[in-house]
Formats: C-alpha cells, sequence, structure tokens
C-alpha cells in the first residue's frame, strides 16, 4: 500500500512509496541565500543585478559574478629569470588610471619561504601605447633567502605588465592580481 503526502515545495501530491523516503524536491530553486539577505523568485525568475564595478554574466544554467576592474594571472619562474606576464589591456580610448596590485611568490621547494609585493602605479595609454606616469610605489614582504627575487610594474605596447624576478637555483610560482580606477 502507498501513502501520499502533499509536497510542501510543489503543492503536488507525493509518493512516499513503501520505503518511505519523504518529500520529492521541488521542480526549480525557491530560494537562494546571499550574504545579505535572501532572494525568492517570482514566476521562477530571479533578477540578478550588479553594482559599481561588478559584472555578471548568465549562460545556460551558470552564473558569473566578477569585478569588473580587476586582472589576475599566473607565472612561474625557474632561476634568476625575468617573466612579463600582460595583466590588462588598456583599449583604443585614451585615459588614465591607478592600478593596486599584490603579488605572490612561494617556491615549489619545501622551503616554507615566499615574497609578497603591495605596488601601486599610474599607467596612461594615449589608445595605442602605454607608459607609466611618475614612480611606483612598492611594500616589499621577503624572506631573507628570497631578497634577491622583485616584482615592478612595467607596460608592453598598449598593456599593462608585472615584471618579476625569480631567484637563483629555485623554481617560484606567482600570482598577480590587480584592481584599478581608470578615466
Amino acid at each position: 500500500m502507498s501513502r501520499f503526502i502533499l509536497n510542501p515545495f510543489t503543492g503536488r501530491p507525493d509518493s512516499t512509496g513503501a520505503g518511505g523516503g519523504g518529500p520529492t524536491p521541488p521542480d526549480v530553486a525557491t530560494s537562494y541565500v546571499s550574504d545579505i539577505g535572501t532572494a525568492i523568485p517570482a514566476l521562477n525568475i530571479l533578477n540578478v543585478i550588479s553594482g559599481t564595478g561588478i559584472e555578471t554574466t548568465g549562460s545556460g544554467n551558470t552564473l558569473v559574478i566578477r569585478l569588473r576592474n580587476s586582472g589576475r594571472v599566473t607565472t612561474q619562474t625557474i632561476g634568476a629569470v625575468t617573466s612579463q606576464p600582460v595583466l590588462i589591456t588598456l583599449g583604443a580610448t585614451p585615459s588614465i588610471g591607478i592600478f593596486v596590485s599584490r603579488v605572490v611568490g612561494y617556491p615549489t621547494d619545501a622551503s616554507n619561504t615566499g615574497v609578497a609585493y603591495f605596488i601601486r602605479s599610474a599607467v596612461k595609454t594615449n589608445g595605442a601605447t602605454a607608459s607609466i606616469v611618475g614612480s611606483q610605489a612598492k611594500d616589499p614582504f621577503e624572506d631573507a633567502s628570497l631578497i634577491s627575487a622583485d616584482a615592478n610594474v612595467s607596460v608592453s605596447g598598449n598593456n599593462l605588465t608585472m615584471t618579476v624576478l625569480g631567484v637563483v637555483g629555485l623554481t617560484i610560482n606567482w600570482v598577480i592580481e590587480t584592481t584599478f580606477t581608470r578615466s
């Protein structure tokens, strides 16, 4: 003999079968918990609205929320060589911006050492070529064995780049994140 109960999510009767099992989940999500509050869809539609500096994109069953005015890259140095990854392409419109970069490097050996840099800079473009305005301000945080490592804002063509310098005998994995305000 089967039992039927009213599913509180769908409002329809559900058979719990001989072994129980409880109600089935809803056909669609009924609430979306966020950092501040909970959103309830109206007619199965949930509007996602971005704020200042935030971009949202949706496709299929995926929603992406990201910081619009930022760039993130990873790179690796093997030995005392430089790497210069492109962080941000500045575009065809003349402008100037202030860039705040956080750079961390961690050797792949078991030394438990690292380096970190907090760098502030201004970069302008005429729409075709980028140039650094003035000089960067850098706060270095380096373990003693990595004092020869370095990181500096640089430009290449119309791109903001970061040049990192490795250390002899070490492989260093670098993560570089930059946020900016641009005219």
